[in-house]
């Protein structure tokens, strides 16, 4: 078991971002706790809805009990591209239903929205940096434009008294302050 825990260890120092995936994934855990009690009282509530209606008018064949009917609105409802692998495979076995809906809302919902996050993470970044790249571009412009002005050469070195005269003049003052 320890050759295993440290094969995982190498692993996540090797491929720096999958240590930030767990951490995140460590770190939302009790928003995804939340979202799916949330999800699952929301369907609970239909559920007991759509029995309350099917009791008081004609029965339907389809909301048959609570469970039943969390288990339609859940598969049909919420996961219908899933429910025939799902329904399909329990049939066999009972015990492949739970493991096959916590395969599919893991596998499915949580990492795709893993991965929106982390889309949105990237593009922010990269927005930042891009951002940050565009102001220094047009600082170095304007002040480079105002030092030939002042009939300094730019690709000169400064010399410390040039250096003190650029840095009192008021326009480079007004560049800089931004």
């Amino acid at each position: 078991k320890l050759a295993r825990v440290s094969r995982v260890a190498r692993v996540l120092h090797m491929v720096p971002e999958l240590l930030i995936l767990v951490k995140g994934l460590r770190a939302a855990s009790r928003s995804v706790v939340i979202f799916f009690v949330m999800w699952t009282l929301m369907i609970y509530i239909y559920s007991l809805v759509l029995r309350m209606v099917d009791v008081f008018e004609t029965p339907s064949p389809v909301f048959t009990s609570i469970l039943v009917t969390m288990n339609i609105l859940l598969l049909r409802g919420v996961l219908p591209q899933h429910a025939d692998f799902i329904l399909d495979a329990s049939i066999d076995n009972v015990l492949f239903w739970p493991i096959l809906l916590s395969f599919v809302i893991v596998a499915f919902v949580m990492l795709m929205n893993m991965l929106v996050g982390v889309s949105v993470e990237v593009i922010t970044a990269v927005a930042s940096t891009e951002r940050e790249g565009i102001t220094v571009l047009r600082l170095a412009t304007q002040l480079r434009g105002t030092l030939t002005e002042l009939g300094l050469n730019c690709a000169e070195p400064f010399i410390p008294e040039q250096l003190q005269s650029f840095l009192v003049d008021p326009n480079i003052t007004t560049i800089i302050a931004g």
